[in-house]
């Protein structure tokens, strides 16, 4: 499996607004098909990067301007 990281520009309010939108009837996570599996992460109270190379999460940082707090992970099957 492997996994993709979104860090919406938005509130978390509304990302999770939309996947329930167009994926009604779940809730975090959400499957599209049984080949997604989309769930929000944060540090507080996930593991949004615990298992990231430090190097890697400076990039994000220097590439987004600041560091998250929050994620849309998307696990990919297959």
């Amino acid at each position: 499996m492997r996994s993709v990281f979104v860090f919406p520009a938005g509130e978390r309010a509304e990302t999770v607004a939309s996947l329930d939108r167009h994926l009604p009837e779940q809730s975090d996570p959400w499957t599209v098909e049984d080949n997604l599996y989309i769930e929000i992460d944060d540090e507080q109270t996930g593991y949004l990067f615990s298992d990231w190379d430090p190097d890697d999460v400076e990039a994000l940082e220097a590439a987004d301007g600041h560091r998250p707090t929050w994620a849309v992970q998307i696990d990919i099957s297959g």
